[in-house]
């Protein structure tokens, strides 16, 4: 029983290793990398609810330089992104429904490509008996 990362807000479509969070874009030469997209946080046992709830970027690297990429994530404002932070502290609750959260990838003065399979999100959580 977990709290787990979906592309879609009714947890059909599960961000997982064979359907990873993945870019494949093409990016002008000394130009940054800056991509968000909103994402879903949601349980997968409704008898669970959560405390100390935080996602983070696992394997990235903060303050980046070239070559380098950095996850943050933040939190839902009605549809836009609000401010974006290495580690994100949520609320608590049960998480069904889902509740959406934003994450930006950026990559500063990229000179060439660069292929990074190692990054993945990370949900901190302590989980309760309703």
């Amino acid at each position: 029983m977990a709290l787990r990362l979906y592309f879609d807000a009714d947890g059909n479509h599960p961000v997982e290793a064979g359907v990873p969070d993945a870019l494949d874009l093409a990016i002008i030469e000394s130009q940054d990398l800056e991509n968000t997209l909103k994402l879903y946080i949601k349980s997968d046992d409704s008898s669970l609810t959560y405390r100390n709830v935080s996602i983070y970027g696992l394997n990235d690297v903060d303050n980046p330089v070239s070559g380098e990429v950095n996850v943050q994530h933040a939190e839902d404002n009605g549809g836009s992104p609000g401010s974006f932070l290495e580690e994100l502290d949520l609320p608590d609750g049960p998480y069904i429904p889902a509740v959406p959260v934003w994450r930006k990838i950026y990559s500063p003065n990229l000179q060439s490509s660069i292929r990074n399979s190692s990054l993945k999100h990370a949900i901190k959580a302590q989980e309760f008996d309703r």
